[in-house]
């Protein structure tokens, strides 16, 4: 307990020095106002032709759930939206170093913990109100419970794990990728009848996310939540097969991540094949299965046959589920290569390898301009510039729905009988358009 407390003391601190400023992406922002009308009683609105009232966002109801109980209870200053990420980060660190002990020991949860902190991209992951952190948590705790029921034969922890799967696919669709394994693992290690238990346990619960949704879109949404990613994500990805390279393009995205990103893949490939080979009947196994089995279907899956459409690009944020399961194959190798011989040079570099990431990525930390604090400070010279009537000018369009979205205070926004208050109007000066936010 003593090492996870100061892993968790670890983690925060350095969230907090590598956290992003509030993005001006669609999602962050909103998510978070959306359910800020909810939190003043309003229904959701929609942004333009490809944000209607239901969408991919608003339908995230694993994400809004718990961004709501943050708004209630700690109030809706941009800050809380930190706490709310933060919050969620800790809980899949938690979980993440439960996995990790039962694999292979509190020395390679230590060091699993550590790579995930100090990884590159969770600067953006653990800081911003998006898919990722959500779906690895949930993803995270429905593993855990997995290994628990195996271990212990209680169905509780079935349910559970069940459940959490259900509410990291209400948070990314593509966490289904993974209900194969599950399914496939319990009629192996289990009873053969259960993963028809399983496929029913969440037909079930679909059914019921499906009847709220249609009622509460007044029968608009008749697919449920997966109405709303059919419209938001249907555009694009077209690949044309007539094209004698073209088949190369379900691979080719995979090379165009961010080098950490890229070298973290591939080395978690040939790790999982390493792993394969030599701890089969092993939860580290298991873990590389699971892997390798999102990306097949993150690679190959298609939305549509005549032409034939990939079901989403391949992106950091669609892939921040499997980097924990990434991290933990490569981890893993490296122990076995290193740490766990008798050799003190293999020793001295497998520390040096755990020790590069942090140093290698020093410059993300904010010491002196921390974007937190900015978050806090900006919050206050918007709203005072609101006040006096001087408001602000902005030359991107997303920039000013998030100071309307996020910064200005709710009393400026909402009215308790009409809703919102202020819009954002688009204007010509000669030269260029800008934004300004004014009232409707």
């Amino acid at each position: 307990m003593q090492i996870f407390f100061v892993l968790f003391v670890i983690g925060i601190f350095y969230r907090i020095l590598t956290a992003d400023y509030i993005s001006y992406g669609g999602d962050a922002m909103y998510k978070w106002f959306q359910v800020k009308r909810l939190l003043y009683g309003f229904d959701f609105t929609g942004w333009d032709k490809y944000y209607p009232t239901w969408n991919q966002h608003t339908s995230r109801w694993a994400i809004n759930g718990v961004t709501y109980i943050f708004q209630y209870v700690f109030g809706t200053h941009p800050v809380v939206m930190y706490l709310c990420v933060f919050f969620m980060f800790s809980i899949s660190l938690i979980f993440l170093f439960l996995i990790s002990l039962r694999i292979n020991g509190v020395y390679f949860a230590t060091t699993s913990c550590l790579i995930y902190i100090f990884f590159p991209v969770m600067d953006a992951i653990g800081s911003q109100l998006l898919p990722g952190i959500f779906s690895i948590t949930y993803m995270l705790i429905a593993i855990y419970f997995m290994i628990l029921y195996v271990e212990r034969d209680k169905f509780a922890f079935l349910f559970i794990h069940i459940l959490f799967v259900f509410l990291a696919y209400s948070s990314k669709i593509t966490s289904v990728f993974f209900i194969p394994i599950f399914m496939i693992f319990l009629y192996k290690k289990k009873k053969k009848s259960l993963p028809l238990m399983y496929a029913l346990s969440l037909i079930v619960l679909f059914f019921i996310e499906v009847t709220a949704f249609y009622f509460v879109s007044d029968g608009s949404l008749v697919l449920g939540k997966m109405s709303c990613i059919i419209q938001g994500h249907g555009r694009g990805g077209d690949i044309d097969l007539n094209h004698m390279f073209s088949f190369m393009t379900f691979f080719e995205r995979w090379i165009k991540l961010p080098i950490s990103w890229k070298l973290l893949f591939f080395i978690s490939l040939l790790s999982s094949l390493y792993i394969l080979k030599k701890f089969r009947n092993s939860w580290i196994s298991f873990i590389a299965v699971l892997c390798l089995c999102f990306v097949f279907f993150e690679t190959f899956a298609i939305k549509s046959i005549n032409p034939i459409k990939i079901a989403e690009p391949i992106r950091v944020r669609y892939l921040s589920v499997i980097l924990p399961l990434m991290i933990l194959m490569v981890n893993y190798v490296l122990c076995n290569i290193f740490l766990l011989q008798k050799s003190f040079i293999r020793k001295a570099v497998y520390v040096l390898l755990i020790c590069a990431i942090p140093i290698l990525y020093f410059k993300e930390i904010h010491l002196v301009d921390n974007n937190i604090y900015k978050v806090y400070i900006d919050e206050k010279i918007i709203n005072s510039s609101f006040e006096n009537n001087k408001p602000e000018i902005f030359e991107n369009k997303k920039k000013a729905y998030r100071y309307l979205y996020v910064f200005l205070k709710d009393n400026y926004v909402f009215s308790n009988s009409s809703g919102e208050l202020l819009m954002v109007k688009n204007s010509y000066n000669g030269t260029n358009n800008y934004y300004e936010i004014v009232r409707k």
